[in-house]
């Protein structure tokens, strides 16, 4: 990995105005004064690529800001990437959260979630390591940047919690965790209980193997029964099969018998019934004779009766010819009537159109309405006029109010902006203030002096003071603009007033010139009417209408005159007819016809009476000898039934003896296919039973082989590794603290915890660290620093593009160790390093340096 930029906005003492450091290849030094922001680029750096992790958000956001913003572009193989990530305060809370930044590369924009996006940046530098949202990157902690605390922290700690962090710095938990997970979640939380289990589970073995045999004799001896059974149910149905080749032999006998027995049943109620027509038949033949004697003198005046009838016919007769011309004569009467009431409709018609267009002309002339109304639109032209003239001003004033506006929203910004940056002044002095002497500065981390303190105060007065006159400025301004605005605004209302006078004056003459074209439109239509009106009076004149009526009319009347005789000769006939029949003749007639015609149908019917009766006689007769036939046909069937009802008691006795050995061999079946299927499920029980106790026995060679080889082996690889690094970092970290001190009188090596240990050559005894002077405990800090790092890259497999931060790392250094100091790092193999201290003196070791400065509570980089 090699940074190329690092971008940061409102974190912690830089403002919002983006901050932007270009990095290269090299050494690149940031120097500034204690409490500068320095170290505040290095936490940027880290939150930028790694997210919050154990940083707190409130340490980062700058105070009151509402976002601060972190964008650092590195190179990681061939491509570049930039990483964007953001801080947001709640409004209402006040609250800071770590908001969802994106990844750039080839200017497509990638988003992910905070815990997406820090997996995506160790995925891209190849830092083999878990993502934890909640804990920094183990191998940038270790191998890139350490800060200066922790990295005191390493050195002072007891010798097993120094261990554990280095432990984790080298990644070398996994043979940690690879025994945990053998011994507790493996053997202990897994093969353990579950052996547990089956030997349980396997517990009721030697009983299922007995169950088994037991039930394998039951079900042979159900099987012999079942045979027995069989033979049984086979006997009886050959007996049946005897039966019922008798029985079907005679199954046609009972069908015969009850066919014949119904079919002398219906004979003998069809000869009752022939025995009561015949009776029925005499009595009608009796009734009709005493109803129907012979009638001589009715025949004689139904002769009489029949001439006039058939005159009356012959003039019905003329009647009908002659309808049509009495209906079609009344009909051209009515139709006559119907046209002159149309002709009439459309006289009165045409004289109501002429009274209402009278009606019409005598509203009053349009020409003196005309002249009121040139009359008043030239005084409403002249007021408008005016109006308009005093509007013309308006543009100017409007443009007027609008500059003053801006001047008075720039005041107002400025003077908030002032105010923010008074109470930020004030906000860091009061936090510094209880913080007091001594404790450390909760930005750059350095220790807080009175003197420190005295010159921050009167700084922190000087910039208040300047604060507070731009604040007064600023409030002189804004009074002034108000009462600008209050002056412009008087004029702009009256303004307004006319603007509305002139609107009014506007829609009065719109509606002069409506009513104008209206005026006119009526001119137009007074003419359209005389003209109408006099065509009126010349059509009724001349009686010019109604024309197609009128002539309808002469042909009705016509063809009346055509149907006058016919219509007299049906009026006639028709008082013939009704003469005739106000004598009665056609009803006497209708009813004498009505009475022979009925003599002549008793005849008829009392002559059929005669030759049924005759036909019902014989008939009877004729059913009663063949009922006599039958009954004796009868007797002889009745016998084979009988036999037949005897063999069938015997087929049903037969069948409940059938049944009865069915049931029993079903009964034997279904016991045996239990019984099997029980010796089945016994098999079954007996199998599994014993693939738990193979499976119980396997667990526990599983087990041994764990306990015995896999957690020892685990342990000796850990042990061997272990030793192979402290091993290299003794070398890496005695060369380089000899070469920073120049002496060979010290001797530095660490022992099987990492605790450094120093040997005095000249003594030939072991010395104490706290006895060493200043700038010996920096170096030996600065080489275990970098053996540190050196080892974290190496183990983590990181040989290309490699980056080292320091962070104030030559406290008390000579000369001469600061010219030594190039040249080791150059020997780490790292690309690029970056420190961070405030001794000048740096910038001999560094290929470019940048300067951190502070003013007014801001700080900035600038290139030196």
């Amino acid at each position: 990995m090699r940074i190329v930029r690092l971008a940061l906005s409102n974190i912690r003492s830089y403002g919002t105005g983006p901050t932007v450091v270009e990095l290269g290849d090299g050494i690149t030094l940031f120097w500034g004064e204690i409490g500068s922001g320095k170290s505040t680029l290095l936490s940027a750096l880290e939150f930028g690529l790694f997210g919050l992790g154990d940083l707190r958000t409130t340490h980062l956001l700058r105070h009151r800001a509402a976002r601060g913003e972190v964008a650092v572009t590195f190179v990681s193989g061939a491509a570049e990437y930039t990483v964007h990530r953001a801080l947001v305060r709640s409004p209402r809370s006040g609250d800071v959260r770590q908001a969802e930044g994106y990844i750039e590369t080839d200017g497509v924009r990638t988003d992910y979630s905070t815990t997406e996006l820090r997996a995506r940046v160790l995925d891209l530098l190849g830092f083999n390591e878990r993502p934890d949202p909640k804990a920094s990157s183990r191998i940038y902690r270790y191998a890139v940047y350490t800060p200066q605390e922790e990295m005191k922290q390493v050195l002072s700690l007891g010798r097993e919690e120094r261990l554990d962090i280095l432990r984790r710095a080298f990644g070398l938990e996994q043979y940690r965790h690879a025994r945990r997970n053998v011994e507790e979640h493996l053997v202990r939380s897994l093969v353990a209980p579950r052996r547990e289990v089956l030997a349980g589970a396997a517990a009721g073995l030697p009983a299922a193997v007995e169950e088994e045999e037991r039930l394998r004799g039951e079900a042979d001896r159900l099987a012999g029964e079942l045979a027995g059974a069989g033979d049984a149910v086979s006997l009886i149905a050959a007996e049946q099969t005897r039966l019922a080749e008798e029985t079907a032999a005679l199954s046609g006998v009972r069908t015969r018998y009850e066919r014949a027995r119904g079919e002398l049943d219906g004979l003998e109620r069809v000869i009752g019934e022939d025995a009561a027509r015949e009776l029925a038949l005499g009595r009608d033949l009796e009734r009709l004779a005493t109803e129907w004697p012979d009638d001589h003198d009715g025949d004689a005046r139904f002769e009489r009766l029949r001439d006039g009838h058939g005159e009356w016919e012959r003039l019905v007769a003329e009647r009908t010819r002659l309808r049509p011309a009495a209906d079609g004569y009344r009909a051209l009467d009515e139709e006559t009537q119907a046209l002159r009431g149309a002709i009439e409709r459309e006289r009165e018609r045409l004289a109501g159109r002429r009274e209402a267009l009278v009606g019409q002309l005598a509203v009053g002339e349009p020409a003196r309405h005309l002249a009121a109304l040139d009359e008043e639109e030239e005084v409403l032209a002249a007021g408008a006029a005016r109006l308009e003239a005093e509007l013309a001003p308006g543009a100017e004033l409007s443009e007027e109010i609008g500059l003053v506006h801006q001047v008075r929203g720039r005041a107002q910004a400025n003077l908030r902006g002032a105010r923010n940056e008074l109470e930020a002044v004030l906000g860091e002095w009061a936090a510094l203030e209880s913080l007091g002497a001594g404790a450390p500065c909760p930005t750059c981390r350095q220790t807080l002096s009175p003197d420190h303190l005295a010159a921050i105060r009167a700084d922190v007065d000087a910039r208040a003071g300047r604060l507070q006159e731009r604040i007064d400025e600023q409030r002189d301004l804004c009074r002034r603009a108000d009462e600008r605005l209050a002056e412009l605004g008087e004029r702009q209302d009256h303004l307004e007033r006319v603007r509305r006078d002139l609107e009014a004056a506007r829609g009065l003459l719109e509606r002069a010139a409506g009513r104008r074209r209206e005026l006119g439109e009526r001119a137009r239509e007074r003419a359209a009417l005389a003209a109408e009106c006099a065509a009126l009076d010349r059509r009724l004149e001349a009686e010019d209408y109604a024309a197609d009526e009128r002539a309808a009319l002469d042909r009705a009347l016509e063809r009346r005159e055509g149907l006058a005789g016919d219509r007299a000769r049906f009026e006639r006939v028709e008082a013939a007819i009704e003469a005739i029949e106000g004598a009665g003749t056609v009803v006497a007639y209708r009813e004498a016809l009505a009475r022979r015609e009925a003599r002549a149908e008793a005849r008829r019917r009392r002559q059929a009476v005669e030759e049924a009766l005759a036909a019902a006689a014989e008939r009877l007769r004729e059913r009663r000898e063949e009922a006599a036939r039958r009954r004796k046909a009868l007797e002889e069937q009745r016998e084979a039934v009988g036999r037949l009802e005897r063999l069938e008691e015997q087929i049903t006795a037969l069948a409940e003896r059938a049944s009865e050995a069915e049931r029993e061999r079903v009964r034997i079946q279904v016991e045996e296919a239990r019984t099997r299927e029980r010796l089945a499920g016994a098999a079954a029980e007996h199998a599994r039973l014993l693939a738990l106790e193979r499976r119980r026995q396997y667990l526990g060679e599983v087990q041994r082989w764990l306990t015995l080889h896999l957690v020892p082996a685990i342990a000796d690889i850990e042990a061997e590794v272990f030793e192979r690094i402290r091993a290299r970092f003794e070398a890496l970290f005695a060369d380089w603290f000899a070469r920073f001190l120049e002496s060979d009188d010290l001797e530095a090596r660490v022992d099987e915890t990492f605790s450094p240990q120093l040997r005095s050559g000249e003594y030939d005894l072991d010395l104490d660290l706290d006895a060493l002077s200043g700038g010996e405990r920096t170096s030996l800090a600065l080489a275990y620093r970098l053996a540190l790092s050196t080892m974290v890259r190496e183990e983590a497999g990181i040989h290309r593009e490699s980056l080292l931060v320091l962070d104030e790392p030559t406290d008390g250094f000579s000369s001469g160790q600061l010219n030594r100091l190039r040249e080791i790092l150059n020997e780490t193999g790292c690309d690029q390093t970056i420190i961070v201290s405030h001794e000048q003196e740096l910038e001999g070791v560094a290929d470019r340096v940048y300067g951190v400065v502070k003013e007014s509570g801001e700080s900035r980089v600038v290139v030196l």
